[in-house]
C-alpha cells in the first residue's frame, strides 16, 4: 500500500530555484538549497523567501516592499470587528462582502471546481484569499511580495487547519516549476509591479495546459479612477506623465505610513487589458468589470455614509468599479 505524501513534501515537490530554474531543491533545518546551483533559501516562521541575488528588492524596489511590508504590519483590514484568532468567522466576513460585491472569487470559483487542484494566489495580501480558497479545499499557494502578508496568511491557513504554505518572492519570478499550477487568482496586484508584463508571462509558465488564470487590475474607466485624474489636474498636473504619477503616490492611501508613498500605480482600459493578456499567451474567455457600490461613489459615498445604513452603502450601483476582471487560459500548451 502506497504511503501518505507528507504536506510539507506535496508543496516541495512543485518548487524550483529562481537563480537556476531547476526543480533540485531541498529543506533542511529550515532553509531550502539548490543542488544544482548551491543557492539558499532561507524560511522564517514558516514562510521561505525566494528571492535572486540581483533581486530589485535589493535595490531600487526596497522602498516599494517597505511600503507595503508596513502596511500590512500594520494590519490594515475591512473586517476590523473580527477576531483574527477566528478563521472560520473572518472568512465567512469575507465570503459575504464579495458575494454582495458579486466579485469572481465566489461567483467564478467554488468548492466544486477548486477541490484538490493547486491554486496560486499572487498577492496573497492579509489572508482572506487565502482562508476562502483553502476553505474550498484548494491546494493553496500563496506568495507575497511582503513578508508580513506571506506570514499573515500562512498563520490564518495553520490556524484554520487547511490545506497551504506561501512563500515570499517576486511575481516576476515564481519559485515553482512550469506547467504545475491548476488555477491562479490575483486580485488588485499586479498593477502594483514596474513588470506588469514580465509577471503575466511568468504565471502562463507556471500553468498546466488546460488551466485557468483569474486576474483583476485596475480599470482606467471607472468612478475611483476618473476622480483620481480630476484631482490631479486639479493640482496642477496637466500632462499623462505628471497625472499617472500623481497617481503614483496618491492611490493605497490608506498604506501611506510613516511618510512612504506607493511606487507604482497602473490603470488599463478594457482592450489595452485584453491586449497584455494575449501579448502574454492567454486566450481570453471574458473580462468584466467589478461592480461600483453607493458607498464608493467618490464624494458622494462619504455624504450617503452621513444619512444612509450600512446595507444600504453597500447596494451595487452599476459595473463602473475599480476592478476589471479577467478569466484567460494559456495558449500554446
Amino acid at each position: 500500500m502506497t504511503e501518505p505524501v507528507p504536506l510539507s513534501n506535496m508543496f516541495d515537490a512543485l518548487l524550483s530555484c529562481v537563480e537556476c530554474g531547476q526543480a533540485e531543491l531541498e529543506c533542511v533545518a529550515n532553509r531550502y538549497r539548490c543542488a544544482a546551483c548551491g543557492a539558499g533559501y532561507e524560511t522564517i516562521d514558516g514562510v521561505a523567501s525566494f528571492f535572486r541575488k540581483d533581486a530589485a528588492v535589493a535595490g531600487q524596489d526596497s522602498d516599494r516592499m517597505e511600503f507595503w511590508n508596513q502596511g500590512w504590519n500594520d494590519a490594515n483590514s475591512p473586517f476590523g470587528t473580527v477576531e483574527r484568532e477566528d478563521p472560520a468567522e473572518l472568512r465567512e466576513a469575507f465570503r459575504k462582502m464579495l458575494a454582495a460585491q458579486r466579485y469572481p472569487a465566489v461567483t467564478w470559483l467554488s468548492e466544486e471546481n477548486v477541490r484538490d487542484r493547486v491554486l496560486l494566489n499572487v498577492g496573497c495580501g492579509g489572508g482572506y484569499e487565502g482562508v476562502l480558497f483553502a476553505g474550498y479545499g484548494a491546494r493553496y499557494i500563496g506568495v507575497d511580495f511582503s513578508i508580513n502578508a506571506a506570514r499573515s496568511t500562512r498563520r490564518l491557513i495553520d490556524a484554520a487547519g487547511y490545506t497551504g504554505t506561501c512563500y515570499q518572492c517576486e511575481a516576476e519570478r515564481l519559485p515553482l516549476q512550469e506547467s504545475t499550477v491548476d488555477i491562479i487568482y490575483t486580485n488588485g496586484v499586479l498593477h502594483h509591479t514596474p513588470n506588469t508584463p514580465d509577471t503575466l508571462r511568468e504565471l502562463h509558465r507556471v500553468l498546466r495546459p488546460g488551466a485557468r488564470a483569474i486576474i483583476a487590475l485596475y480599470a482606467t474607466r471607472s468612478a475611483a479612477f476618473y476622480w483620481y485624474r480630476f484631482r490631479a489636474i486639479l493640482a496642477g498636473n496637466f500632462t499623462k506623465r505628471s497625472i499617472e504619477s500623481w497617481v503614483d503616490r496618491h492611490t493605497e492611501g490608506e498604506w501611506q505610513t510613516d511618510g512612504r508613498e506607493n511606487q507604482h500605480t497602473r490603470s488599463y482600459t478594457r482592450a489595452e487589458f485584453r491586449s497584455l493578456l494575449e501579448q502574454a499567451g492567454f486566450e481570453v474567455t471574458r473580462i468584466e468589470q467589478s461592480q461600483l457600490q453607493l458607498g464608493d461613489i467618490p464624494v458622494l459615498g462619504r455624504i450617503f455614509s452621513l444619512v444612509l445604513p450600512q446595507s444600504a452603502l453597500k447596494k451595487c450601483v452599476a459595473p463602473f468599479g475599480m476592478m476589471l476582471i479577467a478569466e484567460c487560459r494559456p495558449n500554446g500548451k
